[in-house]
């Protein structure tokens, strides 16, 4: 399990399958591939973004399921989340998002990979909110969850959105993979933190 905090970094949408960020004053972008390969940009980039809350959590939610979830492909934006989460952030600090499941990759090419995006439902009637339709995914992005044969395995990746305004927020756990490997008993815990 991984666990970062940010300090007012975010990535944004810029395509149905390619995401650009932002960090340490340079831009990637990362295209989403078609199969294990991980379509992470190799370019230099800022290897590290950090921060704290100085407050304690706000709002919290979770996310529970037992179906079997087969991503048909390794573009995620655009496959059927594995969980989500929808919270009313009313407060100015990061959102922190855990997914912990099952992970079945029963062939030796089978994979499972793993982003979480933000995306404003709403403005909630608060001072300054996210725009509707606006799109955040949560930092370090596209994150391998299992690669190789393995019948079952339990797995977690754990990412960070830092900046995200007050608003109507949906969390979705968006898992890739390669129409064979899949995810099954899994939840997804958000919490939203005061301070900045």
């Amino acid at each position: 399990m991984r666990g970062i905090s940010l300090s007012g970094r975010r990535g944004v949408v810029v395509g149905i399958t390619t995401l650009g960020l932002v960090a340490g004053g340079a831009t990637w972008v990362v295209a989403a591939g078609s199969d294990a390969t991980h379509p992470r940009s190799q370019a230099a980039a800022d290897p590290r973004i950090a921060g704290q809350s100085t407050g304690g959590g706000c709002r919290m939610g979770y996310d529970t399921q037992t179906s079997t979830n087969i991503p048909p492909d390794d573009s995620t934006a655009d496959n059927v989340p594995a969980n989500s989460v929808t919270i009313r952030k009313v407060c100015p600090g990061a959102v922190i998002a855990s997914w912990t499941g099952e992970v079945s990759t029963p062939g030796a090419s089978d994979f499972i990979h793993m982003d979480i995006r933000a995306t404003c439902t709403g403005t909630g009637g608060m001072a300054n909110p996210c725009t509707v339709g606006q799109q955040v995914f949560a930092s370090p992005g596209h994150t391998f969850v299992k690669n190789g044969a393995d019948t079952f395995s339990t797995q977690s990746v754990t990412m960070a959105f830092s900046g995200l305004p007050r608003g109507i927020w949906r969390i979705d756990a968006l898992p890739g993979g390669n129409n064979s490997a899949n995810v099954q008993f899994r939840t997804l815990v958000v919490e939203a933190f005061n301070g900045g």
